[in-house]
């Protein structure tokens, strides 16, 4: 029997969909219309075949597309992979026994119940803004995730992003076979965001190896504590509003992290300063923040590689104590430093910044040295009252909702026939056409 070019049989009960033309075989039409969908490139198809069912199932397109009303049908289907706009997710997915990962484009609103694929070990996208509430609670049943990325679009309100983001923390701590967490805006995002309390989100499952909640969305008011029980956390990108205390410490003994990415808003009043054994096993640190404050002990961070480092020229500002201890960081070998300029700030106050940068690498000429202009480090004003983030988190703890604040932030997808039900209807005339040739 033959087959498309990509795995996938093109051939089957064809009928309304492809007509007979000029006395040729119904299967024979349909098999050059989808070579032809193939060819153009408006689909793209993939599978592996066990005793002649689907089990992997990928379509690719630039047109919104219309799934079969009955996908349950596809028994035996473990992944399901749209790289397309779809007028709607078949409420029957959920039925699917043995679906083992699930990708959608960002956006989609996923039929209520999904926590019933209790196969599922990838899922991707669940947005955080258009799913109920319900819907959210109900990925606490899904016992064998290992990867859930997350997204939010701007068709929701802040607030709703916000609760379900909670809810799903609260719901999703015995999932304890989470390896992977990931939250990243969505393709009509436009910069939206809410703001958290530390203490606002409770514990995620100690099972974590990456945490990536990628800007602009979701910002905390200070490092959660609780970031330190997640033993064997790998990966890390967060961003908060700032750091008080001992903020870092629960950061710095976690054995296994080895990539960390640290967004700061407001510029702490001192220097965070790195003890000895500190990232024990780091080999990557992006540190985003509007100055540079930090410094190193001899002993910190033995095993990092690479350093990036983000900040912005002020006007006026001197430099004289850049990155103290740098030269403790025995193994490192390449530093990246992005250097944006404040509202207020010059040209030549930017080139001031970049020379006492470069005066505080060059005394170490083993590292090779990344200057990179951007527009600006996205910082809120100067921390100078510390008290500001403990009278918010006690404001938080005594009322329980406190008063939400916003920020405009700006930055930084029978089992054969599956591809004629999908619904081409604007493209079936033109092929039609072409097939008759």
């Amino acid at each position: 029997m033959m087959r498309g070019p990509t795995g996938i049989n093109p051939t089957g009960d064809a009928s309304g969909f492809i007509p007979v033309t000029n006395g040729k075989d119904p299967e024979e039409v349909a098999e050059r219309c989808f070579y032809e969908l193939v060819n153009r490139g408006m689909i793209q198809g993939m599978q592996t075949k066990y005793n002649s069912q689907l089990r992997y199932l990928k379509i690719s397109s630039d047109i919104t597309i219309e799934l079969p009303p009955e996908m349950s049908r596809l028994g035996y289907l473990e992944t399901l992979e749209i790289d397309a706009k779809v007028t709607a997710v078949p409420s029957d997915i959920i039925l699917l026994p043995g679906l083992l990962h699930l990708h959608f484009r960002d956006g989609i609103v996923l039929p209520d119940g999904i926590g019933c694929i209790r196969s599922l070990h990838t899922l991707k996208y669940f947005d955080i803004g258009n799913n109920s509430e319900e819907n959210v609670q109900s990925l606490g049943q899904l016992m064998n995730l290992r990867d859930l990325h997350l997204t939010f679009s701007a068709e929701s309100s802040n607030e709703q992003a916000k609760r379900n983001f909670i809810s799903l923390a609260s719901y999703s701590g015995k999932l304890s076979n989470l390896k992977s967490i990931v939250l990243s805006p969505g393709s009509s995002s436009k910069g939206t965001s809410f703001d958290l309390f530390s203490n606002e989100v409770s514990s995620l499952p100690v099972s974590v190896r990456t945490l990536k909640l990628l800007p602009p969305i979701c910002i905390f008011s200070r490092l959660p504590n609780w970031i330190g029980q997640l033993r064997k956390l790998h990966t890390l990108n967060i961003v908060v509003k700032g750091l008080i205390a001992n903020d870092i410490d629960g950061l710095t003994g976690l054995p296994d992290l080895t990539v960390l990415s640290l967004h700061i808003l407001k510029a702490p009043m001192r220097t965070i300063v790195f003890n000895r054994e500190a990232f024990p096993v780091l080999k990557y640190f992006k540190f985003i923040c509007g100055v540079v404050c930090l410094a190193f002990q001899a002993g910190a961070m033995p095993n990092l590689h690479r350093l990036k480092l983000a900040f912005n020229a002020h006007k006026g500002e001197k430099y004289g104590n850049n990155l103290v201890g740098i030269k403790h960081l025995v193994n490192l070998k390449e530093v990246t430093g992005q250097i944006g300029r404040a509202a207020e700030a010059n040209e030549s106050d930017r080139m001031a910044a970049e020379a006492a940068f470069r005066d505080a690498i060059n005394n170490h000429p083993r590292y090779y040295l990344n200057i990179e202009k951007v527009k600006w480090v996205k910082e809120y004003m100067h921390l100078d009252e510390q008290q500001e983030i403990k009278s918010n988190e006690s404001t938080s703890d005594k009322q329980g909702d406190s008063q939400k604040q916003h920020s405009n932030m700006d930055n930084i997808v029978d089992s054969r026939y599956d591809f004629f039900l999908i619904g081409f209807h604007s493209l079936v005339k033109d092929v039609q056409s072409r097939c008759k040739e």
